[in-house]
């Protein structure tokens, strides 16, 4: 604790932070090809990281190839809870992305919070990383400030946060078919569909006297199936 203190102490130093840095949020997307996109946050204070107040939000825009949208969503939908606030924001990106966070806090009149951003830079490799305060002017660390690998230690966690979040919404968007869109087949069904006929396409084939030779199919599903 008294570590962690000391590094809170000397970032708002180095970020001319005025007021103490008890808690702190790391805010990361994740998408794949713009497929599954996922926004989340990690929360850190000087205990060190919360992880029972870790949260992710499924992404909603139309377009989550679009950075910035996506981050204006997931701060959209934080700030409809203004308690529990923390008094640092660190956004994932650079000055793109922290103005475009800057600006949904003033949409929601939320002030007195702190936010910085770490970009990758350039090369996007690791020890390469750009700090922006929340004017958008770079802040210089040396690479063997404790600060410096401290923020990059708060980053990465976030990092992983979003890509574990995002790898378990694809696994689960897996396991979603065209057999989800027919009325009257839930999981049950599904899952005896598939065991019987082995896959989708075998399934496309089927005529309704096949259907009907699958447990838990009658007449009126398997016509409503073999319609689609």
């Amino acid at each position: 604790k008294e570590k962690t203190l000391n590094l809170h102490k000397k970032m708002a130093i180095k970020f001319n932070i005025s007021n103490d840095i008890n808690k702190i949020e790391v805010y990361d997307t994740s998408h794949f090809s713009g497929k599954e996109a996922i926004g989340s946050y990690i929360v850190a204070s000087i205990k060190g990281f919360e992880k029972d107040e870790y949260r992710k939000y499924n992404i909603k825009v139309a377009n989550t190839k679009d950075d910035y949208a996506m981050m204006e969503e997931v701060f959209n939908r934080r700030l409809k809870i203004k308690n529990n606030l923390p008094e640092l924001v660190i956004v994932d990106g650079g000055k793109g992305q922290l103005s475009c966070v800057v600006k949904v806090f003033e949409q929601h009149d939320v002030k007195n919070i702190n936010i910085l951003s770490v970009s990758k830079g350039k090369m996007r490799n690791s020890n390469n990383e750009r700090f922006f305060n929340k004017l958008g002017e770079e802040v210089y660390l040396e690479r063997t400030d404790p600060v410096f690998y401290y923020l990059q230690r708060l980053r990465d966690e976030a990092h992983r946060y979003a890509i574990l979040s995002h790898r378990i919404l694809r696994k689960k968007n897996q396991f979603k078919s065209e057999i989800d869109l027919i009325e009257e087949v839930g999981p049950k069904r599904k899952k005896n569909l598939l065991l019987y006929f082995g896959s989708l396409n075998e399934i496309k084939r089927a005529n309704i006297d096949n259907l009907l030779k699958v447990p838990s199919i009658n007449k009126k599903t398997a016509e409503k199936i073999f319609n689609y």
